[in-house]
């Protein structure tokens, strides 16, 4: 019976060393290629197969989509191939890859790795990519790599690596569609606060821009010697506030006397010459052009044109106030305010 035993913990013991060395053969193999956090399968070398390193999962999905928010294309890396090639298989020459923790559970283990690595610093990376590839020989391609290894400083970093027992082995685990979904949601939840901010700085710039006030609109078509007639708008204006004014910009609603369905919606800006003072105020004729949607509004009687003043800039020409939030931007937080806001 105690033979048994011994037996029986003799194997387990082998198995539990066996496993171990299979994670750590992984971890050090992905540390010296740099696929410790985000895979790029053309960097692989020749002859091993990705399959051999990564859980299935994740090599579909990086098969189907790319790594996501990798900001090379998948034409480019195909392009780029044979110097991701060379940069990653010579920087693993130089490469020192120290395995410092190792916990396993049932299907599943976490490694820590520490990396020494030469730091080529945040150079021109595609620069770097393009000089490899252009090379005419594989040799060529990582006698340069050995050259920006050795002639850089080397840096040390700690990384956590996630793996799975498959039936083939251990893989790693990089939760690639996790990772792109939480990305996506990142994004979405930043997009909302920059649309919130947006919405509430054209609210308070609202009540400062009624201080600059439209005091008479009126939209007109007049003959010129060719016989067509030009748009024109006839508009002014009194700046109370306390900053001259070199530039405004308007978004104009022309309704005619039978509906209230507007015959035009359209923004129109101005370049105001010599700017408007503070107290000042002005008399303006400005002509859109024939070829304008304003040039292109038939010509009816009794034609209404209410004009509201969405942006004005300083003497700097930077805007001093806007309110250019428009329906697309509403509809927008409308949908991101649904989806996070419950």
């Amino acid at each position: 019976m105690r033979i048994a035993l011994g037996v029986l913990l003799t194997l387990a013991l082998v198995g539990c060393r066996r496993e171990e060395s299979e994670l750590r053969t992984q971890a050090e193999w992905l540390c010296h290629y740099n696929q410790l956090t985000s895979p790029t399968l053309e960097a692989f070398p020749e002859g091993v197969q990705p399959s051999e390193h990564l859980r299935q999962e994740d090599l579909e999905f990086l098969q189907k989509h790319g790594a996501g928010g990798n900001p090379i294309t998948q034409g480019m890396k195909a392009a780029l191939a044979p110097g991701m090639q060379a940069l990653a298989e010579g920087m693993s020459k130089h490469t020192d890859c120290e395995v410092t923790v190792m916990a396993v559970s049932d299907d599943s283990a976490m490694v820590s790795v520490k990396r020494v690595h030469p730091d080529l610093g945040p150079g021109d990376f595609f620069g770097r990519l393009g000089e490899l590839t252009q090379m005419g020989s594989k040799e060529a391609r990582l006698a340069r790599v050995d050259a920006w290894a050795l002639g850089s400083p080397r840096r040390e970093t700690n990384h956590a690596l996630s793996f799975v027992r498959t039936s083939d082995g251990w893989r790693v685990r990089y939760d690639l569609q996790a990772q792109a979904e939480e990305r996506k949601r990142a994004q979405a939840v930043a997009e909302l606060k920059s649309l919130t901010q947006k919405k509430l700085a054209a609210e308070k710039a609202r009540v400062e821009l009624a201080r600059f006030s439209v005091t008479r609109s009126l939209f007109r078509k007049v003959a010129v010697r060719s016989g067509e007639k030009k748009p024109l708008i006839d508009i002014s204006v009194k700046n109370d506030l306390e900053q001259r004014v070199s530039h405004v910009a308007f978004r104009g609603v022309l309704t005619g006397p039978a509906s209230s369905t507007p015959v035009l919606q359209a923004n129109f800006e101005y370049a105001i010459p010599g700017g408007l003072e503070p107290g000042a105020t002005a008399d303006w004729s400005l002509s859109p052009g024939a070829e304008s949607d304003w040039g292109r509004v038939a010509e009816a009687p009794d034609l209404k044109l209410a004009l509201e003043v969405v942006r004005v800039d300083g003497p700097d020409g930077r805007p001093l106030y806007s309110t250019e939030f428009g329906p697309a931007d509403q509809q927008r937080l409308s949908t991101l305010e649904a989806r996070f806001n419950h």
